[in-house]
């Protein structure tokens, strides 16, 4: 079959790019024609704009001239960025356009996901990311492992419009057991729950694209998405328990007082940081997903159970719950790999089995 993705894969963020690879790479080894659909709102680029207005608007507590010096002097950390993530979609991801407001295409089906294609607050509820173009009409249309970062964000779409749209797949399936059972509870709609692409990948195919990276002595990684000085406290602690270096990567904000800070590495080289580490800490979903790929000892951390939740719902469905940080919590327990990759191979075989059958069905 001859298959079309729509996801975030133009986002300059790791988890973004990394599951858009793994779905391919999934599908490709299934015996399909897979392309991710070029599609890139504006919505989805602005937030990692070398210069945004926006950005600068919302500083506006501090003097013009300091505002203005500061995006300056962010603007070679975020090139550096945009450059290396450019280059890694040009070489790994098969790129196609299409017009969305015309039926004719040769493509057979078109997958929606994964990553938080639902979450309003992002697509500002985009309808192509429902279905909603003419497009699609004429194929089958699937989502997989399709989130809203936390089912309460789409409290805020109307059920009329909310029903329409999920009228318009054959099939769904979710990344999160919570937006599972939303959909059934306010709905009546039954999704299937499937893991995300990057694990549905596993380790083979990831490491075909991990970088080799050099350090002097083990360390302990603290990944974030923005500001890493809240994880600070808990990496040093266990960094000093067990005689490692402290390394800290993050994704999307731009840190001008900590030069030790990794703020722009090429995805290969953060796969190269998450495999070579002797810990991780982290507040990302995918930062805890990569942990679990590499099979490396983490703790999980966040600051509100609303951001939690995507998290905090991976691991409850693998029994590591114990993983998330807490003030008096113990985190010298080992991590019993045999039993976790056991959950992880089931749910892949789940996932496998989904495209089969959803493929197979009628329009």
């Amino acid at each position: 079959m001859k298959i079309g993705i729509l996801t975030f894969h133009c986002a300059v963020n790791y988890g973004a790019v990394l599951q858009t690879y793994g779905l391919c790479q999934c599908l490709q080894r299934m015996g399909h024609e897979v392309y991710v659909i070029d599609y890139r709102p504006a919505y989805l680029l602005k937030p990692y704009k070398v210069f945004s207005l926006n950005r600068f608007i919302a500083q506006r507590c501090q003097p013009i001239a300091k505002r203005v010096l500061r995006e300056l002097l962010a603007i070679p950390t975020r090139l550096s960025r945009q450059v290396k993530f450019r280059h890694f979609i040009t070489r790994n991801i098969p790129l196609v356009q299409l017009d969305l407001q015309h039926k004719k295409h040769d493509f057979d089906a078109f997958v929606f996901g994964s990553d938080q294609i639902w979450n309003p607050y992002i697509t500002q509820l985009d309808p192509v990311f429902f279905a909603e173009a003419p497009v699609f009409k004429d194929a089958k249309r699937i989502t997989y492992a399709a989130s809203a970062g936390s089912p309460e964000h789409l409290r805020m779409v109307k059920a009329s419009d909310m029903n329409l749209w999920l009228n318009n797949f054959q099939a769904l399936s979710v990344r999160e057991p919570s937006l599972a059972h939303f959909l059934k509870e306010n709905y009546g709609v039954d999704a299937s729950v499937h893991i995300d692409p990057v694990l549905m990948a596993g380790k083979s195919i990831m490491d075909t694209i991990v970088s080799p990276i050099r350090y002097r002595r083990p360390y302990a990684l603290l990944f974030t998405l923005e500001d890493f000085r809240s994880g600070l406290p808990i990496v040093e602690k266990i960094a000093k328990e067990r005689n490692l270096e402290v390394k800290i990567a993050i994704s999307s904000l731009v840190t001008l007082k900590a030069n030790h800070v990794m703020q722009s590495l090429s995805v290969g080289a953060m796969l190269g940081y998450f495999k070579n580490a002797a810990y991780i800490v982290t507040s990302s979903f995918h930062g805890t997903v990569l942990s679990l790929l590499f099979e490396k000892e983490f703790t999980a951390f966040y600051d509100s159970e609303k951001v939690g939740e995507r998290i905090i719902d991976l691991l409850a469905t693998l029994g590591l719950k114990d993983r998330i940080y807490t003030s008096d919590g113990q985190m010298d327990k080992p991590i019993d790999w045999k039993n976790v990759n056991e959950k992880i191979e089931s749910k892949r075989r789940e996932a496998y089995h989904y495209f089969q059958q959803a493929f197979s069905q009628a329009i």
